[in-house]
């Protein structure tokens, strides 16, 4: 177990790497930013807990937590940065925050057991392989900001049967749902002038 004080500013890149026996972090409000791979790999994580205070994660800050089942991210971020949750393979359901403008590129690409996903009004973009490989992914409610979904943002997302795509979207990218072998229906609406 880490408990991290608010005292504590920034937590600093590759801090706890790797520490596969850390089974549980507490974060406190005060920290303002989290390194890159500052918790990558510590496989036995189940639970994280962004604080608002967070202004800034890193590319990979919390990627390969292969045991993670439940993540709460603060309502202060404005990017989900690239490989930041990717591989979060026993997380089932999420919520985006509407303060989240941008998730990139794989943020939560081979989040295999993925089922059920939220992202809030306020986000704009959706970056590329965002959530690609969410094998059971069969629930998605977009915001009605998002603008443009980039190449391969859902790709071999197999179990996604219906997408319904906001009256914002206006750009959807090359193979966004490339080899969704079980989507039976898509509805684009007419502001769509690019896909």
């Amino acid at each position: 177990t880490v408990n991290i004080p608010g005292s504590v500013l920034s937590i600093g890149n590759s801090t706890f790497q790797a520490c596969t026996g850390l089974e549980s972090i507490t974060i406190a409000e005060g920290v303002i930013s989290i390194g890159q791979w500052a918790f990558y790999k510590c496989s036995s994580l189940t639970s994280v807990t962004i604080p608002d205070s967070v202004l800034r994660i890193s590319p990979y800050s919390f990627a390969n937590l292969v045991s993670l089942t439940s993540l709460n991210i603060g309502k202060n971020l404005t990017t989900i940065p690239d490989f930041a949750f990717t591989k979060a393979m026993q997380l089932t359901s999420l919520a985006i925050p509407g303060t989240v403008q941008s998730i990139r590129r794989e943020a939560f690409c081979r989040c295999y057991n993925l089922e059920s996903l939220t992202i809030e009004n306020g986000v704009i973009d959706i970056g590329p392989f965002a959530f690609a490989k969410a094998n059971k992914l069969h629930s998605v409610t977009l915001a009605e900001t998002i603008i443009t979904i980039e190449r391969d943002a859902f790709a071999h997302a197999g179990s996604l049967k219906t997408m319904i795509l906001p009256s914002s979207i206006k750009t959807l990218g090359q193979g966004v749902f490339y080899n969704c072998s079980s989507l039976e229906t898509v509805i684009i609406p007419s502001g769509l002038t690019s896909l």
